[in-house]
């Protein structure tokens, strides 16, 4: 029990505003924002720096996206509406008349905000600021949660009678699965290709591997073409990349 309580008092403490260091967020490139939220913010003004604080009302941070007019070095401080997790703060650079988006998993994951506060020395009239707390898609454009299950279904079907009659879906469907349309896992920071997701959506193992090596050995044109293009090699990487020998 002592054990317990001094594991406590050691998590409070690295939690509290004094132990919070600044860190740097991650970017991503999933920008802009598919449905952004805006809060409503006041202006604070002090010496040598400018903030934009937005109350947040429990809001659920994913992603926060800044465009600035110009260059500008940010600080991003988050309170939670918990006070148990204490103020923390992160650093972020804009260049000038671009788009940034980042991802807030420096900030204790899914725990609401009271506020967010955007700190600058560079003008404030020149920044705009959304918030997300979609995790990893644009809404309804990634494929792999309607796709992977009716995939699965035609590549057991072209397993069964591999000729280009049965296949037919299962290269149709894998074509699709191809794309990355903003496909992102949680521990992705970039779209990746859709068929990725299918394990963890199917609760299956393997599903990119079985389909390569399913559409190796098909031995119609339009599965050889599709298993030797540019396209297919794509969501190949690590070991699916190395065993591979198409063109």
């Amino acid at each position: 029990m002592r054990v317990f309580f001094l594991y406590m008092a050691l998590t409070l403490f690295m939690m509290s505003p004094a132990a919070c260091a600044a860190s740097d967020l991650r970017e991503t490139t999933d920008c802009p924002i598919a449905k952004p939220f805006e809060p409503g913010y006041r202006i604070q003004n002090t010496a040598d720096m400018q903030s934009i604080i937005y109350p947040m009302q429990g809001y659920k941070l994913s992603r926060i996206q800044i465009l600035s007019s110009e260059k500008a070095d940010i600080k991003i401080i988050w309170t939670p509406v918990e006070k148990f997790w204490g103020e923390q703060s992160a650093n972020v650079s804009v260049s000038e008349n671009t788009t940034l988006c980042v991802l807030t998993d420096s900030f204790p994951v899914h725990t609401p905000a009271k506020q967010i506060e955007i700190r600058t020395k560079q003008k404030i009239e020149g920044l705009k600021v959304f918030f997300s707390d979609v995790p990893w898609d644009y809404e309804g454009e990634c494929q792999a949660k309607a796709l992977c299950p009716v995939f699965l279904r035609t590549m057991n079907q072209c397993k069964t009678r591999p000729d280009a009659t049965a296949c037919h879906g299962f290269i149709e469907y894998l074509h699709n699965l191809t794309s990355r349309n903003q496909c992102r896992r949680e521990f992705d920071t970039g779209p990746v290709p859709a068929i990725w997701l299918c394990d963890g959506i199917t609760n299956e193992n393997d599903i990119l591997g079985d389909a390569m090596h399913l559409l190796k050995s098909l031995k119609f044109k339009k599965a050889i073409d599709f298993y030797e293009s540019s396209e297919f090699r794509g969501v190949l990487d690590g070991e699916y990349a190395e065993e591979y020998d198409g063109l």
